[in-house]
């Protein structure tokens, strides 16, 4: 079995996404040796859990949100040698790289084949002109260097081919996929007969709609919206009786948590970080058999079977009020296994191994 070295964009026990979904996919066709940046603040995280992933801590000096940036440079030569020492330990056959960053984790004069899988427009999300113009600076670098580049969305595949003036073969298009290790509740949905209660699942970011969410309070006083995850520094969840904020849960806890809610909702604010979204949360909402509020934009016109979109405030308000009303599934769970059948983190990992073995040759040349 090849090996591979995954840097992985996030703390290990961060809430599980694509970076650590995928690496353990992976493991079933490479020996995966993951290297993740530690966060020495441990607030947020999930319980340590069984992993097929060896995974080895990446440590830096706390900047302390930044007032401290003259220590970034150091962090940089600290992640570099940690991550030059576990290549010389793994001897890895390839290297998969999640972030235009970390070619600063890279030893220099590295010729190990170099697979780069872009989840996000990483230029659009930063809001210094200096950081970004480096980032698609390094995200230039990458690209060119990488044997691979996966996207995970038809609208972020758009954005690099015009920035990088690229063919359209260069990149491969890798959607996000659902858990097929979840095993359906035996436990019936709770029934509400007071408020419809909404929920949220995931990070909660800048693109969250809250004033949106807070108006519609005023508008309908018999909703409440339950939010589960972390949040991003400097976010703050508006104090409202009818905003729930329960903090990080469990993966494996997600189909409780959400059993006992009546709707779930993507309220995101639309720009360009939104735009180029193929969204987790979508895939698992469906599994989880729960009507669905969303936000519309192009790249995910193809979830319409199964989602109630919106398309403003007044249109959110309403759809809101339907659901008081009410709240007959939108599809059939025949229909939900069949998209999901299709759309799992086994069938990525599978496609992404069909592509990398195409490029880099295995130990029988094949």
């Amino acid at each position: 079995m090849q090996k591979m070295i995954y840097l992985c964009p996030v703390d290990w026990r961060w809430i599980k996404q694509r970076p650590q979904f995928l690496a353990e996919e992976l493991s079933k066709y490479f020996e995966i040796h993951a290297v993740y940046p530690y966060q020495n603040n441990r607030k947020g995280l999930q319980k340590k859990s069984d992993s097929p992933v060896s995974v080895a801590p990446c440590f830096s000096i706390p900047t302390f949100g930044g007032k401290l940036s003259a220590l970034n440079s150091v962090n940089r030569g600290l992640r570099r040698q940690q991550v030059s020492r576990e290549i010389r330990e793994v001897q890895p056959d390839c290297i998969w790289v999640t972030m235009p960053w970390q070619l600063d984790w890279l030893p220099e004069g590295n010729e190990c084949p170099i697979i780069y899988d872009c989840m996000d427009d990483y230029a659009a999300i930063s809001m210094v002109q200096s950081e970004r113009e480096n980032l698609i600076r390094q995200e230039r670098e990458i690209i060119r260097r990488a044997k691979v580049v996966f996207v995970s969305s038809e609208n972020l595949r758009r954005v690099l081919r015009e920035r990088h003036h690229l063919p359209e073969e260069r990149l491969v298009l890798l959607r996000n996929g659902y858990n097929a290790n979840w095993t359906r509740l035996e436990e019936e949905p709770a029934v509400h007969e007071g408020n419809l209660k909404i929920g949220y699942f995931g990070t909660i970011g800048r693109w969250f709609d809250f004033p949106m969410l807070w108006d519609s309070l005023a508008e309908n006083d018999e909703v409440e919206y339950h939010l589960y995850g972390p949040m991003e520094r400097g976010i703050q969840v508006p104090v409202h009786d009818r905003i729930v904020y329960h903090g990080v849960v469990e993966h494996d806890e997600l189909q409780h948590a959400a059993n006992d809610m009546d709707a779930l909702m993507m309220p995101f604010v639309i720009n360009d970080i939104v735009c180029s979204v193929d969204p987790i949360k979508l895939y698992e909402y469906i599994y989880l058999n729960k009507n669905i509020l969303c936000i519309h934009y192009p790249e995910i016109q193809r979830f319409e079977p199964f989602v109630m979109f919106y398309e403003s405030r007044d249109d959110f308000f309403r759809r809101i009020r339907d659901l008081r009303r009410s709240n007959l599934m939108k599809y059939t769970q025949e229909q939900a296994d069949e998209f999901l059948a299709r759309n799992s983190w086994q069938q990525r990992a599978a496609q992404a191994y069909d592509v990398i073995r195409t490029q880099i040759p295995t130990e029988d040349g094949k």
